[in-house]
């Protein structure tokens, strides 16, 4: 689903791949979100982590978690991600969180995602 790689010095840091959406998410789920591994509307390999959000989820909630291997992130400075949504969002209606304790309960760094058209 996203790698991150950084560049340290002229010297790029060889990319790391946190989480290939082949599994639905399941470390923590909203109770309005639905998620998991859409075999039909992918990018990358034969699956998507998909998220179906309904009306009563909230902002500021989060839609969902995955925990990943430790990684050290600290000479990194970009994500490459796909995301598609059936809706139109502004930016920063979604973000990324970033944390090193279970669920996001204390995020390092949130990260806005820029504006997305819809089914694109």
């Amino acid at each position: 689903m996203g790698r991150i790689s950084g560049k340290l010095g002229g010297v790029y840091v060889p990319s790391e791949e946190l989480n290939d959406g082949e599994a639905a998410w399941s470390e923590l789920v909203d109770g309005d979100v639905t998620a998991s591994a859409d075999a039909v509307d992918f990018k990358v390999g034969t699956k998507s982590a998909k998220f179906v959000c309904a009306e009563g989820l909230g902002a500021g909630d989060i839609i969902a978690t995955e925990a990943v291997g430790p990684v050290d992130l600290s000479g990194c400075n970009k994500i490459y991600l796909w995301i598609k949504s059936s809706v139109q969002l502004a930016a920063g209606d979604l973000q990324l969180l970033l944390d090193n304790t279970a669920q996001c309960a204390s995020p390092l760094k949130t990260l806005d995602i820029p504006a997305l058209a819809a089914n694109t």
